[in-house]
């Protein structure tokens, strides 16, 4: 009976980490219909019941290490340390990209090389930024806001943080 339900939670953790998987299994507007092309591997316009069950028998083979046909306690533990390695990995190369930008940036701005960047080396920096085209002028195109995710419509700032 304890092995059964030790089952029954691996397959409620492979769905709950299918979940986090992507867009195929967030809910909202236009989710519902990604998640049903993309679980529709036959191409039918529909979605049979195996088709529907194979990512999670999918997720659970591989959190099966030893290939018993069952998912043990330490092997979901392994399973879900191996996934929080794989996100801190994902974390640290954005923070590296995002600090070689800022240091690429900062450097670019720091017109006299003393290690500070004045207001005026700033402001110089910010508007060569926005002159896309480098003509010398700020069009309507260059300084329209950008598109994009978050509350500034992907505006990163001038370092170029996230």
């Amino acid at each position: 009976m304890k092995y059964t339900s030790l089952i029954a939670a691996a397959l409620l953790l492979a769905a709950a980490s299918a979940a986090e998987a992507g867009p195929m299994w967030k809910s909202g507007k236009h989710h519902g219909k990604k998640m049903l092309e993309r679980l529709d591997t036959d191409e039918d316009g529909l979605v049979s019941k195996m088709e529907f069950q194979l990512p999670h028998e999918e997720h659970f083979t591989r959190m099966d290490k030893n290939e018993d046909g069952g998912v043990s306690l330490d092997e979901l533990k392994a399973h879900m340390e191996e996934r929080q390695k794989e996100r801190e990995t994902r974390r640290a190369a954005r923070r590296e990209k995002m600090m070689a930008r800022m240091e690429e940036r900062f450097s670019d701005a720091d017109e006299n090389g003393d290690g500070v960047v004045s207001t005026d080396e700033a402001r110089r920096a910010f508007f060569t930024q926005l002159d896309a085209n480098g003509d010398g002028y700020l069009e309507a195109d260059e300084v329209r806001k950008p598109r994009g995710k978050g509350r500034h419509r992907g505006h990163r700032g001038f370092w170029g943080a996230p």
